[in-house]
């Protein structure tokens, strides 16, 4: 093992420019060559790059890497470390509170903690694929963070409370940070979240599955767009929509519940998922909500155009009151589950409040016959629409009942198999209530 000694050095610089110095006397690294270079600027000129030092060094562990003592403006930026430096493991890496900005930056197993510096406001994928352990804090300055930008570290708690100037987090942005076991709060700013944005899988401790994402979960009103995935494997209890007036698409296995270690738990004990004060979603992608199978009431709002397929897939589960958007036009094949043959759970009452113009098949499979009643909006003009879907889809499988509904209609499932079917009935409703959803037939 040799060490490398570099004495404190010095550089001048020009009139538009702040002297500064640097200091990392007795550091040793791991084998390779590096260079790291600087930005120093003010506020008047252009950036202009000065390489600070070029190293060579030999094969030394543990190593330390330890720019704290780098002093300048808050204009220094680190750009780059480069030449031989990818993928180099080393045992501590620390920065300089004055770096606004990282570049190019990747290097392997840094085994401290991470504190990031006050002055920077991003996160890139800075530190993807370091092994950084212990308790991650994201400070208030920060307004994003990028895809993957802390893939593969080793904290044990990531701490969002203080993030308050957090506007989006990108895709993936945790990936297998598995160690992590403390509760995630969605910051109160977030307009964003990436496909798998705050998507864990979870540790075991002592056998248990701890899920990161748990208990009650309420999303904050300026949240826009959930992406993929970006919030399944929580442990939820409750899921609050009440705030999330501006938000406008959930995707495909946003809420999913998909870890690694399924058999631990058995499935989310959310109850009731009422997204009605959502007035501005139009988007409910693809297996949404998948095994959430103690749901009984599930309410969209009226904004809704568009809603995915199996919402739910969960073979058996307790949905019983169901009410679709006024606005819905798309209505995916398996909607809501693919429900156990001959189960006594399942959707009991189904409210549409408009006429889809494309309605999926496969509606009703694997649902006891009666088990299912399918209400259709007789006012405003509805009734009249839903005449003319039956007449141009014949093949859908829907039967309506008499104006004065002295029998039920039926609505065969996708495949025509007539001994899996709903009622069907017209109803004339008034929506929403002080309580709920009020109907009456007639």
């Amino acid at each position: 093992m040799r060490s490398l000694l570099i004495a404190l050095l010095s550089f001048a610089a020009t009139s538009a420019f702040a002297s500064w110095t640097a200091d990392e006397s007795a550091r040793t690294i791991s084998d390779g060559t590096f260079t790291i270079n600087f930005y120093w600027k003010n506020q008047s000129s252009t950036p202009r790059e000065i390489v600070l030092k070029s190293i060579t060094t030999y094969p030394a562990s543990p190593a330390v890497l330890d720019l704290r003592t780098v002093e300048g403006e808050a204009g220094l930026r680190v750009v780059g470390i480069e030449d031989g430096w990818g993928n180099k493991n080393i045992g501590e890496l620390w920065f300089a509170d004055t770096i606004s900005s990282l570049q190019y930056f990747n290097c392997a197993s840094p085994t401290n903690s991470l504190i990031i510096p006050s002055a920077l406001t991003s996160i890139d994928a800075y530190f993807k694929k370091a092994n950084y352990t212990g308790d991650l804090v994201i400070p208030p300055q920060i307004t994003s963070i990028a895809g993957y930008a802390f893939e593969n570290g080793k904290y044990t708690s990531i701490d969002l409370s203080q993030a308050t100037g957090l506007v989006a987090i990108g895709i993936q942005a945790f990936k297998n940070c598995n160690a992590v076991t403390n509760a995630i709060v969605i910051p109160p700013n977030v307009e964003e979240l990436g496909q798998g944005a705050l998507g864990f899988n979870g540790a075991l401790v002592d056998g248990v599955a701890v899920m990161p994402l748990r208990g009650d979960l309420k999303l904050p009103g300026s949240l826009r767009k959930i992406g993929a995935s970006a919030l399944n494997n929580g442990y939820y209890t409750s899921i609050d929509f009440s705030e999330a007036t501006n938000l406008v698409e959930i995707g495909n296995n946003a809420f999913a519940w998909e870890p690694s270690f399924k058999n631990t738990i058995g499935e989310v004990p959310c109850t009731d998922l009422d997204l009605s004060a959502c007035v501005s979603l139009t988007n409910v992608g693809d297996y949404v909500f998948k095994r959430f199978g103690q749901v009984r009431s599930l309410v969209f709002p009226d904004s809704v155009q568009r809603i995915g397929t199996t919402i739910f897939h969960e073979k058996d589960n307790m949905l019983t009151n169901l009410v679709l958007s006024a606005s819905l036009d798309t209505l995916s094949s398996y909607p809501f589950c693919k429900w156990a043959s001959k189960s006594t759970r399942g959707v009991a009452h189904m409210y549409f409040r408009n006429c889809p113009a494309t309605i999926g098949g496969s509606l009703f499979d694997w649902v006891d016959p009666d088990s299912v009643i399918c209400y259709l909006p007789k006012n405003r003009g509805y009734r009249e629409a839903w005449k003319s879907f039956v007449e141009t889809n014949p093949d859908a499988g829907l039967t309506l009942p008499p104006d004065d509904n002295s029998s039920p209609g039926t609505w065969k499932s996708g495949n025509g198999n007539a001994s899996q079917c709903a009622k069907v009935l017209w109803y004339t409703a008034k929506y929403p209530t002080p309580d709920g959803f009020y109907i009456i037939v007639r």
